[in-house]
């Protein structure tokens, strides 16, 4: 198609168009207006849903687990002692000293006292306290039942969350047949609402307790009976001796004949015996002593009748009594 014949075509429809076109007027143009806002509040407000789910999404999701390491548990941690009885504990661990003869841990109470018994040798009294306050420790001494209480050995003794502790020695010796232990100015705060516990220990130089209470004299073990079975025994004990020159003579009334002595001491020091008769000194005897028991030893006499006596005495560089066995055997 030529040129012409296309220009020829445009106005014929041109021609017939024009007529049916109709110009915009003022209320299209604010159709036109109000459908563009329409359609951006509409993206506006689904931009906005998307932002939010998005957060909320973010928001509610679940943190990834922690990623999970194998580790050797820790190691428990030491028990903390509470109440009194644990302080007691803690006061009795600061002592030392094996095979006491008196071990004792309680809560500090004021008009504390309590008695142990009899034991022989040297002793040592430890004390110790944990918690706040302080108390007077006292041992004391009673010849009978019927006598009073006297004062044998005192300690002050401080209460504190570290304990020191104190102590003293001292012997269960004559005129005092029995000993007690007792809490005496207990300071105020150590009682209350039983703050404080406390702990003493008695230790022997015998090595391991030995009773010397009267009711146990005659209860000897192998280190202090004399051996003596299958022998003529005229007369025979077992006493309690304390530091002294030779007294009380005895008088076994002996029929006449040839004897000897057979003597053990357990002690720190030396038995004396004395041997008289008829009022003169015979035999000077001695017997060294040693803990739990020492050697027994045997002694001729010669010749004696019933005017024979023996007087038996102790010597040592302490104060402690000595355990003394002997028996006089009749020899032949």
């Amino acid at each position: 198609m030529t040129t012409d014949q296309l220009k020829d075509l445009f106005e014929e429809l041109r021609e017939e168009a024009v007529p049916t076109i109709r110009p915009p007027g003022p209320a299209a143009a604010r159709r036109t207006v109000r459908r563009r806002r329409t359609t951006t509040a509409v993206l506006s407000a689904a931009a906005s849903v998307l932002v939010i789910a998005g957060g909320v999404a973010v928001l509610h999701r679940q943190p990834d687990p922690p990623p999970v390491i194998s580790a050797s548990p820790p190691p428990a941690s030491a028990p903390v002692a509470t109440g009194p009885e644990g302080l007691a504990k803690i006061a009795q661990g600061k002592l030392t000293g094996e095979n006491p003869a008196v071990d004792v841990a309680l809560p500090v109470q004021a008009g504390y006292r309590e008695e142990h018994g009899n034991f022989l040798g040297d002793l040592t009294l430890q004390a110790a306290c944990a918690g706040p306050g302080r108390f007077e420790l006292t041992v004391d001494g009673q010849t009978t039942r019927a006598t009073e209480w006297r004062l044998v050995r005192k300690m002050w003794v401080t209460c504190s969350a570290d304990p020191i502790p104190v102590s003293t020695t001292f012997a269960m010796t004559a005129p005092y047949a029995y000993y007690r232990f007792r809490l005496a100015n207990v300071a105020t705060n150590a009682v209350d609402n039983a703050k404080s516990g406390f702990a003493y220990r008695i230790t022997s130089n015998t090595g391991v307790p030995i009773r010397g209470d009267l009711t146990y004299l005659e209860i000897f073990n192998a280190d202090r009976r004399l051996v003596i079975s299958g022998r003529d025994v005229k007369s025979a004990s077992t006493q309690r001796v304390r530091r002294s020159k030779p007294q009380f003579n005895m008088s076994p009334r002996m029929a006449t004949g040839q004897y000897s002595l057979v003597a053990r001491c357990a002690g720190t020091g030396t038995a004396l015996f004395v041997v008289r008769q008829a009022g003169k000194i015979v035999k000077n005897v001695e017997v060294p002593c040693a803990w739990p028991g020492g050697t027994q030893m045997e002694t001729p006499l010669g010749l004696l009748d019933r005017t024979a006596t023996i007087a038996i005495g102790y010597e040592s560089s302490t104060p402690a009594d000595a355990l003394v066995a002997w028996a006089l055997v009749k020899d032949g």
